[in-house]
């Protein structure tokens, strides 16, 4: 299977946020699109990004924002009212029970690389939740960004009380910014998930309107049909797991596990794409060394650490294979045009 990362089909949301957080941050546009060939009106007109202009894109900004922790800032910077078809259905939702259903079912309109899932027990719900492309390729970073992200939406909508926030990390240095959330935080817990009451299930929108959720949850419908039909999906959750996953690379079976199926499945969708694990990991590990070198970063040896190679060697004799040529030579040969 051919993996195609400069095709463009992913949506423009969320980086769109993270642009005009640097702009009201007074970050100069010229820093911000470095290296892409993309500007404002692009974003403003929801011009689906590539996989390569989408990490671009993210690390340009999260590099220039100088917040601690970034995560706040960013979570409080999104704004439903420009999230589409899922930000209307959200916003007139008339329950909360519904909104779980929205967000599980449609995310993947904000970001294909988001996933949630609920769980009902006898006394709470449990909201599941992963970006499996980190922002920034730090994914404690996006976890919180997640986390507070739904957080705002749940209190601005629907006010449940007695909500509990769990983080699978060890507790950070900035940890007290987050008791400002409306909700208790308990810090190296074995995963990161909301727990709310089972009571929420009955919190009403404050500002729900039917037939406007309707025809949103419509829209959202028709645009998640559209966006399966291209088949991208389900490979680009697991190229954005391998890339999250980059310096460590995970096992098929720790990838299957993440992406909450079995190891039989998992190969047999590979097959159904028509690829290899391997092959995955291979293709994401030479796009991110292409897009390294463009940008004349670091050396040869902290690129293929990176990458999760063993050896510097390991790297060069795999890149020279897909490239036809050394990473320098390649380099070299880009920058004379």
């Amino acid at each position: 299977m051919q993996i195609d990362f400069h095709e463009a089909f992913l949506p423009s949301y969320i980086p769109l946020a993270l642009v005009n957080l640097c702009l009201a941050e007074k970050i100069r546009e010229d820093m911000i699109f470095s290296g892409l060939n993309l500007e404002l009106a692009d974003l403003k007109q929801h011009q689906p990004l590539s996989y390569s202009e989408m990490n671009i894109l993210v690390e340009n900004c999260l590099n220039a924002l100088t917040f601690s922790p970034l995560s706040l800032k960013v979570a409080h910077s999104l704004d439903l009212e420009h999230m589409g078809a899922l930000g209307q259905a959200l916003i007139n939702c008339p329950s909360f029970k519904e909104a779980q259903h929205c967000l599980e079912r449609y995310c993947v309109l904000i970001d294909p690389a988001l996933w949630f899932k609920t769980e009902q027990c006898p006394q709470h719900i449990v909201l599941r939740f992963r970006k499996m492309i980190p922002l920034g390729q730090i994914y404690q970073y996006s976890q919180e960004v997640i986390a507070v992200s739904v957080l705002r939406l749940c209190s601005m909508l629907f006010q449940p009380a007695d909500v509990r926030l769990d983080f699978e990390f060890s507790r950070p240095a900035y940890a007290r910014q987050f008791n400002t959330l409306p909700c208790q935080i308990q810090w190296q817990q074995s995963e990161t998930r909301l727990i709310f009451p089972i009571k929420a299930l009955a919190c009403a929108g404050s500002s729900a309107h039917q037939q406007r959720f309707h025809e949103a949850v419509q829209q959202c419908e028709k645009e998640f049909q559209s966006f399966y039909k291209q088949q991208k999906c389900w490979i680009f959750r697991v190229l954005s797991l391998i890339h999250s996953h980059i310096n460590s690379p995970l096992s098929a079976e720790a990838m299957a596990k993440m992406l909450y199926i079995s190891r039989s499945t998992f190969f047999r969708k590979l097959q159904q794409h028509q690829t290899h694990y391997e092959e995955l990991v291979h293709a994401v590990r030479m796009n991110v060394a292409e897009q390294y070198l463009k940008q004349n970063k670091g050396s040869i040896q902290e690129l293929s650490e990176h990458l999760g190679f063993s050896h510097a060697s390991n790297f060069i004799k795999a890149f020279q294979q897909h490239f036809g040529a050394t990473p320098r030579h390649w380099q070299k040969h880009q920058n004379a045009f």
